[in-house]
């Protein structure tokens, strides 16, 4: 019978390239691994591994039996995750979806004092902007998404909890010919100079923006940090958290502008989807609500 161990030493094998590092990787002697592989040949009554030089490859059907076998490994790590989850009301992971705009200090803060209460669960996380945080959720990538741009999507099974409002500082670069404004800006000032965007990080979703105005050009980047530098250098004006913005005024790399009228404040929500019932994204969401996620400073 073709078992869930064949599958992993099979595949162990195919991506090491040869018995040796396989072994290795299970901390085992290269013979042993061939004893277990003899086994399940004769078992089956077919042949898995072939010689090859110095080394072996897996036959036609040992392929087969990796790339079929993805799926039950992945099915299988999955009834796992879910059996433990009902039995013990812990889950063994829990997936983040964090908006650019959260502050990631605050972020590790929560993570760290969770993990010290629960170091058996394991924490993945990934940063996302705009609707790809919604996506994130709706397409069950993650569990709980941390820093959402209202409003919720119409979707039925999402739940929800405001975070208030995140603050935006328009900042630009010294150098930049906008810079020498000491008043507040108009429209026209905003629609003639470049823009430096994140990307919607979605791909099935509609993109959203949350500028002000319609400018003529656009430098789009994927990461807060990549806004922060092209900023910096003086290619474009942008929003920033006031956390990244404030000191980077103080120490005059950045000057902060003002609008006529001023930019609303944009309102987050942590959210996850209904049918999450572990007992650790209860307590995770507890905490995310009393942590102060947007910063002023």
């Amino acid at each position: 019978m073709i078992s869930l161990e064949l599958i992993r030493l099979l595949r162990q094998i195919r991506d090491a390239g040869t018995l040796n590092k396989a072994a290795a990787l299970d901390g085992k002697a290269t013979s042993a691994l061939t004893y277990q592989i003899d086994k399940y040949e004769n078992s089956l009554g077919i042949t898995l591994l072939r010689p090859h030089g110095r080394t072996v490859r897996l036959t036609e059907a040992a392929l087969h039996i990796c790339e079929v076998g993805a799926d039950i490994l992945a099915n299988a790590t999955s009834l796992e995750a879910q059996a433990i989850a009902i039995g013990t009301g812990l889950e063994p992971r829990i997936r983040l979806g964090v908006d650019a705009w959260v502050s990631t200090t605050v972020v590790m803060e929560v993570i760290s004092d969770f993990l010290a209460e629960y170091p058996q669960v394991e924490i993945q996380l990934e940063h996302q902007v705009l609707q790809g945080t919604w996506e994130a959720l709706t397409t069950q990538r993650v569990d709980l998404i941390v820093g959402a741009v209202a409003p919720k999507p119409s979707d039925l099974g999402i739940q929800s909890y405001p975070l208030g409002g995140a603050k935006r500082v328009l900042a630009i670069s010294p150098r930049h010919p906008l810079g020498k404004h000491h008043t507040s800006l108009i429209a026209k000032d905003l629609e003639a100079t470049r823009w430096v965007v994140i990307k919607d990080s979605s791909v099935m979703s509609p993109k959203r923006d949350l500028m002000p105005t319609t400018p003529k050009n656009i430098l789009l980047v994927d990461s807060l940090e990549a806004k922060v530098a092209a900023q910096i250098e003086g290619l474009g004006v942008g929003f920033l958290p006031p956390h990244v913005a404030k000191p980077l005024v103080a120490d005059g790399r950045l000057l902060e502008l003002e609008l006529e009228n001023n930019a609303p404040d944009v309102e987050m929500l942590l959210a996850w989807r209904t049918d999450s019932r572990g007992d650790g994204l209860i307590r995770l969401i507890d905490r995310f609500k009393q942590a102060d996620l947007f910063p002023q400073c």
